[in-house]
């Protein structure tokens, strides 16, 4: 099974790095469009395709429409425009870490025996740092305090290949999809965001 990620990003140099080496431990690569950043997040993201990362970087040349980017590099990559169709995509944001409810399970293990006949709602869950967990350390393992469920409405999805026809769309912001067919849609609660 191949995962992807896709990510457009701007000026998110503060979290690029952790984002990236957290996240491509569940992903097998990243297509990221950069949006125009005008701090040092190109950089970054080039450092770690030197050392090896996973890592496709798109430079967008035009106007921002976050909807027909992140739809067009979807089109881009269940083509196999980049080399290989994968089997999952996530659409993820910079300051977004896939995390599984139980901290003992890969959330790539979980990806793996999800079902492929719809996609799959992942819950937001927003952390809130606090004073003394800010440090150098690697961010996602810093963070111990969160906002209580009940208030966490907002979902995100993951995207099995093969449920992708002809007018599927991503939302804006990637938190749901059209489609001019009928779709399944799985609440999966063994994920967070």
């Amino acid at each position: 099974m191949y995962i992807t990620g896709i990510s457009i990003v701007k000026n998110e140099e503060d979290v690029i790095e952790s984002f990236l080496r957290y996240n491509l431990k569940i992903m097998d690569h990243i297509y990221i469009i950069d949006n125009g950043s005008a701090d040092g997040t190109v950089d970054i993201i080039n450092a770690l395709i030197n050392e090896g990362f996973p890592v496709s970087l798109i430079i967008n040349p035009g106007e921002f429409n976050q909807i027909k980017m992140i739809n067009d590099l979807l089109l881009r990559v269940v083509s196999g425009e980049f080399g290989i169709i994968p089997s999952i995509i996530i659409p993820i944001d910079a300051d977004e870490f896939l995390i599984s409810s139980n901290p003992d399970v890969n959330p790539r293990d979980i990806i793996e025996d999800l079902s492929r006949d719809g996609i799959h709602m992942i819950r937001w869950m927003n952390f809130i740092p606090q004073t003394i967990e800010c440090s150098d350390i690697f961010v996602p393992y810093t963070m111990s305090s969160s906002r209580a469920d009940q208030y966490e409405e907002v979902e995100k999805l993951i995207i099995p290949r093969d449920v992708i026809g002809e007018g599927f769309v991503l939302n804006n912001g990637s938190h749901d999809v059209f489609a001019p067919y009928e779709l399944n849609k799985y609440k999966c609660v063994d994920l967070r965001m």
